[in-house]
């Protein structure tokens, strides 16, 4: 599993990937919020290798839960001020991802302005993570 430095890296990555997908004419929404998320995501894991040296994968195989299961519930039973955050970026990353509940290409579905509003609140978990890059 990566250390802290090495999902920081990923972390940073993930947001300019985010950022660059809305230039020009936000043809990928989608995958904008998919960044979004996945950005989001490896602030967690950094902060948590810090905290419990280890990574939600390993915690959540000891608990016998998915990983998904148990990142949701670590963050709303110890995070909960970022939780509401967490919960859109995961959900609409879900839905971009595996078009659920959709009729029409998520790449439709989804509009600039909901992917710049995703990328703010994954900037709010990035924040209250400690991370400010």
């Amino acid at each position: 599993m990566a250390e802290k430095n090495l999902h920081i890296i990923q972390a940073r990555h993930n947001k300019r990937a985010a950022k660059y997908l809305l230039k020009n004419n936000c043809t990928f929404p989608d995958w904008a919020i998919t960044c979004a998320f996945y950005a989001a995501l490896h602030c967690f894991e950094a902060c948590l290798y810090e905290r419990e040296n280890d990574h939600s994968e390993s915690l959540a195989r000891r608990e016998g839960l998915s990983p998904h299961v148990f990142r949701n519930e670590f963050i709303h039973d110890r995070h909960i001020l970022i939780f509401q955050e967490w919960k859109s970026l995961y959900n609409e990353c879900r839905v971009a991802r595996y078009l659920i509940d959709l009729e029409i290409p998520a790449y439709e579905f989804y509009s600039k302005n909901h992917a710049e509003e995703l990328i703010r609140k994954m900037d709010e978990v990035r924040y209250y993570f400690g991370y400010q890059f």
